[in-house]
């Protein structure tokens, strides 16, 4: 693109593919005002005479309907329309930010369409960034609240925005130094509104990521963020289209795309997030009709049909996009613009290349220096060195994962001398309380209430609470120090009460149940060798009462027992529920006697590895293998391993292993055996269709005999929801038999 004597190459970004370079020299246009062809392109009001004018280009908000703004900029580029200015709000913000810096309407449909939005608005964390303590107890709740002062209150938004803030700074990475939006390839600027005030704040100077990010703050969804003293939210609020932004930004003519669209119906209004929508459109209305005024070129993309969050209909939005702006190609091609105009140099600033050499990197935002220390640990970035977009990307992530900041972003300032990277914390732990749900037709249902504190005796521990309510009971609580946060050494201790109900088999016949209850206190010490693996050792006490329930007799195992054991944990899986590639390693070899230094009452060992290979695309192949032990005359029953079921035991999954054609705990002994192969595949968007055989035996003592081992099949319907996977199930061990179907609803707890 040449600007007066400016020559600017679009930049072919890594990450996105078939980018080209454009360059659209400056013209004048010596037009006048002529007749237009079609109804809609009557509309356009364009008077062009002399010099060419400058062509401002504005993008409203709209949440996933923004896409079709993407269309509208292919359009403009087929018909040779230059483009000298832009300004956005919300959606509009992020897509013509991402244009003033160089991304191509190609490139921009491939950023939309790779992305995964339900993470990017769910605040998913990356399960590889993650401490180990976080990854299971951060997948059992549905809902959580954050806890501040010691009271809980209502989030400002449903989700903090961090991964959006990612992607925001990944994509932006090459203007990452400027700080002016004016001395962009395209002058530049985005609108938010000041929650205090309500007033729209217009955004052209500071890192581009975060007034992107303060701009798209959708109201009642992403929570807001402050900016210079400023708490920021959604720009729709104050000024849906930014028409007289760009004017502001020397904009002579404006070429407006607005996907604002009318209010919805009662009918349409089907979930809470709709009717803030809606509510915020009625205060959108008279500011639209004002912006819309000084607009010389409408163009308004159909947006009915389509939910305002159908973000996977990428290629719908554009073609809508395209065709509104069709309406419009007579007045379009008199903007086309010769080869022999020109405009009047300015200034651009440069972009930074791929890869740049950080000199320094400071930490803002906190002075305490337990917090500086984990923001450097976690970050682990080193210096003088090169780096790029993905490593800072990584860094923030690996630091939003620690749950000790509740906002964690970067910008990249450049001096002649050096180029110093500034991390920008809020320290503030994210304490919560969080309520799960589940349903399953063997246990019933259950209900989950956790509480979780950081920070409480020293800096970065936590503080974990849960009960759990249904078939079994559980009660429990958990301090762990250092967590691989502060140090890579852990420290840490548990008390947890469990009542659970086991079934006793003879012959594949139910004949008597085992009502247990057991009481645990335990400390231990971990060696944190990495986010994905722990090792370490366990000391306790434990108590356990059951009662042995047989036709009209009852017997009991009343006895206390002290507890040693070690372990070792490593999980790389992707995510907890329909897990695409990683691996699984459990084991733990344990000894307990009834009295200190007394013989062992009884030794367990157990090890549990799972590995999932890719196949193709959608298609995983997922191997695992169960092996235990465990002897003495005295072994507490909940320690016998049984076989059975579909669903995993949420009282002793380390001994209750599932297995495909057996009901529930139908095999118990004192050794385990067990091999499962199973092929996962992704059939639509979060539906995954599984099958698979298992093979294997619950033994009296641990042998290796082929005749003592049996065989069943599984195979299940299952979907990731926003309240955890729902997952069908049908089971034997015979194929012209007659399947066992099993169901289940929410996340395993």
């Amino acid at each position: 693109m040449q600007q007066g004597h400016v020559l600017l190459e679009r930049p072919n970004y890594p990450n996105y593919t078939n980018g080209r370079t454009w360059r659209l020299g400056a013209r004048a246009l010596t037009l006048g005002c002529l007749a237009l062809a079609t109804p809609a392109a009557a509309q356009d009001s364009v008077t062009v005479a002399g010099a060419r004018p400058r062509i401002g280009l504005v993008l409203s908000g709209g949440s996933a309907k923004g896409f079709a703004h993407i269309g509208v900029l292919a359009a403009l580029e087929r018909a040779g329309v230059p483009i000298d200015v832009v300004s956005g709000t919300s959606m509009g913000a992020v897509l013509g930010g991402f244009y003033a810096i160089g991304y191509t309407p190609r490139q921009l449909r491939e950023i939309a369409a790779s992305q995964d939005w339900p993470s990017l608005l769910g605040d998913r964390s990356d399960r590889q960034m993650l401490v180990p303590d976080r990854r299971v107890v951060g997948s059992r709740t549905v809902v959580s609240f954050p806890v501040r002062g010691g009271r809980v209150t209502l989030p400002s938004g449903v989700v903090r925005g961090s991964a959006i803030m990612r992607l925001l700074e990944r994509v932006t990475w090459r203007a990452q130094a400027v700080r002016d939006f004016t001395q962009l390839p395209l002058p530049f600027a985005a609108v938010a509104t000041d929650v205090e005030t309500g007033d729209a704040v217009v955004l052209t100077s500071g890192v581009l990521a975060q007034a992107m990010r303060a701009s798209m703050a959708i109201t009642g969804v992403i929570q807001p963020i402050r900016l210079n003293g400023r708490l920021l939210m959604d720009g729709a609020v104050a000024r849906n289209l930014p028409a007289q932004d760009a004017r502001a930004l020397g904009a002579d003519i404006l070429i407006c795309s607005d996907v604002s669209g009318p209010l919805l119906k009662g009918d349409d209004l089907r979930s809470i997030v709709d009717i803030v929508i809606q509510t915020v459109a009625f205060q959108m209305a008279e500011h639209n009709e004002e912006q819309r005024r000084l607009c010389d070129v409408l163009i308004q993309p159909d947006v009915k049909g389509l939910s305002t969050f159908s973000f996977e209909a990428v290629d719908e939005w554009i073609q809508r996009g395209e065709a509104a702006a069709e309406l419009h190609a007579d007045t379009l091609l008199r903007l086309a613009v010769r080869r022999d105009t020109s405009v009047s140099a300015r200034t651009v600033a440069p972009l930074l290349p791929d890869s740049i050499l950080i000199s320094d990197i400071v930490v803002s935002g906190v002075t305490a220096q337990p917090a500086r220390n984990v923001v450097t640990r976690a970050i682990a970035l080193r210096v003088p060195a090169r780096h790029t977009a993905a490593s800072f990307d990584r860094a923030l992530s690996r630091l939003a994962a620690t749950h000790l900041f509740s906002r964690a972003t970067y910008r990249i300032d450049v001096t002649p001398t050096d180029t110093v990277a500034v991390i920008e914390v809020e320290a503030q732990p994210q304490d919560q309380i969080g309520l799960g749900f589940r349903f399953d037709d063997h246990r019933k249902a259950a209900l989950l209430f956790t509480g979780t504190l950081y920070n409480w005796l020293q800096y970065g521990s936590t503080l974990d609470a849960d009960v759990r309510l249904g078939e079994p009971t559980q009660f429990g609580i958990s301090y762990l120090a250092g967590r691989g946060v502060v140090s890579n050494f852990s420290l840490g201790g548990e008390a947890r009460y469990t009542r659970a109900l086991l079934d006793l088999f003879e012959n594949g016949e139910r004949i008597a149940d085992v009502n247990t209850r057991v009481a645990v206190l335990s400390g231990g010490a971990a060696r944190t060798i990495s986010r994905t693996t722990v090792a370490g050792v366990r000391m306790g006490v434990e108590y356990i009462d059951a009662d042995f329930r047989i036709a009209d007799s009852d017997t009991a195992q009343k006895r206390s027992y002290y507890t040693a054991a070690a372990q070792l944990w490593r999980d790389t899986f992707d995510r907890s529920v329909f897990p695409t590639r990683g691996i699984s390693i459990r084991i733990r070899s344990e000894v307990g006697n009834h009295r200190l230094g007394g013989r062992n009452s009884f030794t367990q060992h157990v090890a549990d590895v799972e590995q999932i290979l890719g196949l193709t695309r959608s298609t995983v192949l997922r191997l695992r293998a169960i092996a235990g032990s465990a002897r003495g005359s005295d072994l507490p029953v909940h320690r016998v391993f049984s076989l059975g079921g579909t669903i995993p035991s949420p009282a002793f999954p380390e001994t209750q292993p599932i297995f495909w054609g057996l009901k529930p705990n139908e095999r118990a002994g004192r050794a385990v055996q067990l091999i499962r192969v199973s092929v996962q595949r992704e059939i639509f968007n979060d539906v995954y269709g599984t099958i698979g055989v298992n093979v294997g035996n619950a033994l009296e003592r641990w042998r290796v005999r082929a005749d003592d081992y049996i065989a069943g099949w599984g195979a299940s319907l299952g979907m990731s929801t926003p309240i955890g996977p729902i997952e069908l199930t049908a089971s034997g061990r015979r194929l012209h038999h007659w399947p066992r179907l099993s169901v289940s609803l929410g996340p395993l707890f």
